[in-house]
């Protein structure tokens, strides 16, 4: 009987060392932790991960205990803090397990093949900071619960086929930085309470079926950097107060139903380098506000029902490189000042213009040539200096030499530039020859600057050439000045 007993003993001690999650794993891993572990190598077929290194501890199919070897895990003492599993093939669905995790500040599973609906107990992961299911299969509306994660700074959920409406809780992030849930199929109107995140910099809901404008609460998104709104099916007036968001860089708006008037008060946006507004049913001028967008990069407007003249305003925005207004009603003859914008991408419906944009630039190129301008010493001649006008609201670090006004002139024009430094400046005056016909020089401050310059100081009619020299860059444009 003795030896019966002894026999039983061993045959229970083997199948229990034979039971998954019941052998020897890493007895230092908090059991908790360790039970979510193991859900979510069985759940998503951790078999066929692309690297499961380590992670046979978890499984207990070894009896080593190595916690700084299993791989996309890390921990602080005996409790997971990191789970990094980006583009390691996990398939199947995320386990309610995960919700356990209580001391994890970071759960990253992006570019995976997961699917199914995600967790309600995510919600209770509040000393998270970083939920991240970018580019998965994950379907279903998205948990309200997780509002409750109040240490949240980055949300990223796009790139999946999540439906319904966005969850209002999701405004209760108070230290939410980004929200990512573009490409989905998130539909009704979007939440006001997103309008409470005061510390949110990146909002992406493009490529939804969003419907309703934009709340009047985003007015309080003082931190936003990137609105990206585009592909939905959002619709009203553009709000005014967009042009109060100071700190925005990127304004996506496009292919949307959008109506009525550009807001004047986007010219206010100083920060702003991409404005994207095609394809919406917009109509009227186009504000020359936005002209003083001195950081824009890039502009489209095409595919809208604009009308009027392209205001000759466009032409002082000293970083574009992309403009397209196509598409549109605009009509009438081009500016003068529009010629900085010849040697960018411009994008122009040509038989609605007096003449076309190529036709344009070739005449303003050919009644502005730039003469042979050697680099020499050359006597300083007094005039009247410029005035300083404003230093700059962010640091911009290229010179700029702006289009005199009025072009053509009789008497008085006004020739604005800017120094992104303490330098010393020099402005000259040329005529078609290359003859000086006038000289300033002097040490300025960084800053706006306006020089204003008079028909007698100048010894010559017609078209006339200056220039701009401030450190290593020397910039060139023309006036025309007409004889009285």
């Amino acid at each position: 009987m003795k030896t019966l007993a002894i026999k039983l003993v061993c045959v229970s001690f083997l199948f229990l060392m034979t039971q998954p999650g019941l052998r020897a794993q890493c007895a230092d891993i908090h059991p908790t932790d360790l039970a979510a572990l193991q859900a979510l190598y069985t759940s998503t077929n951790g078999a066929g991960w692309t690297d499961n290194t380590g992670w046979d501890q978890i499984t207990g199919a070894t009896t080593t205990c190595d916690l700084n070897s299993i791989h996309g895990v890390l921990f602080s003492g005996n409790r997971v803090s990191f789970l990094l599993l980006q583009g390691n093939n996990l398939t199947g669905a995320l386990p309610t397990e995960l919700g356990d995790l209580s001391q994890i500040m970071q759960l990253e599973l992006p570019i995976n093949h997961l699917s199914g609906n995600i967790p309600p107990s995510l919600g209770n992961l509040t000393m998270v900071n970083r939920l991240n299911f970018f580019d998965n299969n994950l379907s279903g509306q998205i948990p309200g619960e997780l509002g409750n994660l109040s240490n949240l700074e980055v949300l990223a959920m796009n790139k999946n086929a999540l439906s319904g409406r966005i969850p209002w809780q999701l405004g209760n992030l108070s230290n939410l930085i980004t929200l990512l849930l573009n490409d989905n199929m998130l539909s009704g109107n979007i939440p006001a309470q997103l309008g409470n995140l005061s510390s949110l910099e990146i909002l992406a809901l493009h490529s939804n079926g969003l419907t309703g404008g934009i709340p009047a609460r985003f007015r309080n998104l003082s931190s936003i950097k990137q609105l990206i709104l585009y592909s939905n099916r959002l619709s009203g007036n553009l709000p005014k107060f967009l042009g109060d968001l100071s700190s925005l860089e990127f304004l996506h708006l496009s292919d949307n139903l959008f109506r009525n008037r550009i807001p004047s008060e986007l010219g206010n946006l100083n920060s702003l380098r991409s404005l994207e507004l095609f394809q919406n049913s917009l109509r009227g001028d186009i504000p020359p506000e936005l002209g003083m967008l001195s950081s824009l990069e890039t502009m489209h407007l095409q595919q809208n029902q604009l009308s009027g003249q392209i205001p000759g305003e466009l032409g002082d925005l000293i970083s574009l490189n992309v403009l397209r207004l196509d598409v549109n009603g605009l009509s009438g003859c081009f500016d003068p000042n529009l010629s900085s914008l010849c040697g960018i991408t411009v994008f122009i419906d040509d038989p609605e213009f007096d003449a076309s944009w190529a036709d344009f630039c070739s005449s303003m190129a050919g009644i502005c040539p730039l003469p042979y301008i050697p680099v020499v010493d050359l006597p300083t001649v007094e005039v009247t200096g410029p005035h300083f006008i404003a230093a700059p609201d962010k640091s911009t670090h290229m010179p700029h030499l702006f289009q005199n006004r009025p072009n053509p002139f009789q008497q008085e024009t006004v020739i604005p530039f800017y120094i992104p430094s303490q330098d010393y400046v020099q402005l000259t005056f040329y005529d078609l020859n290359g003859k000086l016909l006038k000289q300033w020089d002097a040490h300025l401050e960084k800053g706006f600057y306006e020089m204003p310059l008079q028909q007698h100081e100048l010894a010559s009619n017609g078209v006339i050439v200056y220039r701009l020299v401030t450190g290593n860059e020397s910039l060139v444009r023309c006036m025309i000045l007409e004889e009285m």
